[in-house]
């Protein structure tokens, strides 16, 4: 159709080119149309990727520690023979761990490194496979850690430090891994307080994460 046949009033049209332009509107507004399915289409998708997201989120496994077990134990008489040190692992997520697995243990450390951020190396290093159910936490899921009173000098001075650490691999029930890592920096109270007892501090830094977190404190 050329431009004279284009401006032509529509009584002075042949039925053809009359059809051949309303067939070109037709054929804007189904492309129009069209586009806007495409549209909507990508919306829709964004969307329910967002809510499947979104429900990952709060159904998964949710696998921390933020707290160890410290206990003295005591001879008949009185005198101290030991401590044991549970790390307590939580689940504080709204479903159970699947394929969990944990490495944890003793590391002193030496020098002017600020905490350890690997699980090498280890003294009375223990290795389980386990299951913690939601909203569930569990001292007893290794063995306990024992220190004995001829640490606490150490223990006293910081020289060596000694740690707790411990790496949990885990997946959700939908099938995606997780890991966790915690640190623990144990230490004792000055002689001149006059308290024979030992306590600890949370690691900072890369020791302490969970998933991405631990790929980018790396």
């Amino acid at each position: 159709m050329n431009s004279d046949q284009t401006k032509m009033p529509e009584k002075e049209q042949t039925p053809h080119q009359i059809n051949e332009r309303m067939m070109a509107r037709w054929t804007r507004k189904v492309g129009l149309f069209t586009g806007g399915l495409v549209v909507v289409g990508i919306i829709t998708a964004w969307i329910l990727y967002e809510t499947d997201q979104t429900a990952r989120v709060s159904q998964r496994a949710y696998v921390i520690s933020n707290e160890i077990l410290i206990e003295p134990i005591r001879a008949n008489d009185g005198t101290l023979n030991r401590w044991i040190i549970s790390p307590i692992i939580e689940n504080a997520g709204s479903t159970g761990t699947v394929n969990a697995a944990i490495v944890s243990g003793l590391r002193p450390e030496n020098g002017a490194i600020p905490e350890p951020t690997g699980i090498n190396n280890l003294h009375q290093k223990q290795t389980r496979q386990f299951t913690l159910g939601p909203k569930s936490r569990n001292s007893k899921i290794i063995p306990p850690m024992h220190i004995t009173p001829d640490l606490l000098p150490s223990l006293r001075t910081a020289n060596p430090r000694l740690f707790v650490l411990g790496e949990i691999s885990y997946e959700d029930v939908f099938e995606t891994p997780h890991i966790t890592k915690y640190c623990y920096f144990l230490w004792a109270y000055p002689q001149n307080i006059g308290i024979e007892d030992i306590t600890y501090s949370l690691c900072t830094g890369r020791s302490n994460c969970t998933d991405k977190e631990c790929e980018q404190k790396r």
